[in-house]
C-alpha cells in the first residue's frame, strides 16, 4: 500500500526518549499526526477519518481549547489505530502519541488544563518580548516585521505590540544579541513605549534617571 511506503515519514519514538531543549512531547506528538494524515492513502476508514479527529483533537489541547474528555479520546483513539493492521504509517503515528502521553503524561495534563507548555513551543502558550536589558535598538526585528508588531527607532528599546505574525524560528535569529525572547505564564518587566537604550530598570519596571 502506499501509506506502508511513506512509514518513514514518521519519527521514532526514541527521538523523545530524553527531551532536549526547545522540544514539547505534545507538539511531537501532534506533527506525528499531521505526517501521518498527510502520506496515508486513506483506504481505511479509521486511518482515513481517525488522523483527521485526531489532529483536530490535538490542535485544540495545543491552542486552549481542548475539552474535558479530550485526553482519553486522543488514547482511545490511537489505542484503536494502533492495534489496526493495513495502515503501517497511522499505526506508528498513534503508536508514538501513546508514548509520549505515557511517558510525558503531566506535560500533557499541563498543557490541557493549565494552557501552558513548558518547552514553550506550542504558539498559543508563549508570548513575544524584547529583553530590555539586551536591546540596542539596531531596528533588525523593526524593519522586518509585519507593520504595527514592533515599535521603536534607533536607539530605543523596541516594544512588541503584536506577536502574532512573529512566532517563528527566522524571526527570533534577526537579532543579532539575541534580544528577542520567548515568556510563558510570567512576563518580564518590559517598557510600554519605546525608550532610549539603556534607561529602562527592569527590576523596578521604570525608567532610569539620567545623570
Amino acid at each position: 500500500m502506499y501509506c506502508d511506503q511513506n512509514v518513514n515519514l514518521i519519527p521514532d519514538a526514541s527521538e523523545i526518549s530524553e527531551l532536549k531543549e526547545g522540544i514539547c512531547p505534545v507538539d511531537w506528538a501532534k506533527n506525528c499526526i499531521a505526517l501521518a494524515k498527510k502520506g496515508n492513502c486513506g483506504q481505511s476508514v479509521m486511518c482515513r477519518d481517525g488522523m483527521t479527529q485526531l489532529l483536530i483533537l490535538m490542535e485544540d489541547i495545543t491552542s486552549g481549547n481542548g475539552q474535558p474528555d479530550d485526553l482519553e479520546l486522543i488514547k482511545d483513539l490511537c489505542t484503536v489505530i494502533s492495534e489496526s493492521k493495513g495502515c503501517e504509517i497511522s499505526a506508528k503515528a498513534a503508536s508514538n502519541v501513546l508514548y509520549s502521553m505515557e511517558k510525558y503524561y503531566e506535560e500533557w495534563d499541563i498543557h490541557h488544563r493549565r494552557k501552558r507548555c513548558t518547552a514553550l513551543v506550542c504558539k498559543s502558550y508563549y508570548s513575544v518580548y524584547i529583553d530590555p536589558e539586551l536591546c540596542t535598538g539596531c531596528q533588525a526585528c523593526a524593519k522586518a516585521a509585519p507593520e504595527g508588531a514592533i515599535a521603536g527607532g534607533e536607539g530605543m528599546i523596541h516594544v512588541v505590540k503584536d506577536d502574532s505574525q512573529i512566532k517563528n524560528d527566522e524571526f527570533f535569529a534577526l537579532c543579532p544579541v539575541g534580544a528577542i525572547k520567548k515568556a510563558g505564564a510570567v512576563k518580564p518587566r518590559t517598557p510600554q513605549e519605546p525608550v532610549p537604550v539603556g534607561s529602562f530598570d527592569a527590576a523596578g519596571g521604570r525608567r532610569r534617571r539620567r545623570r
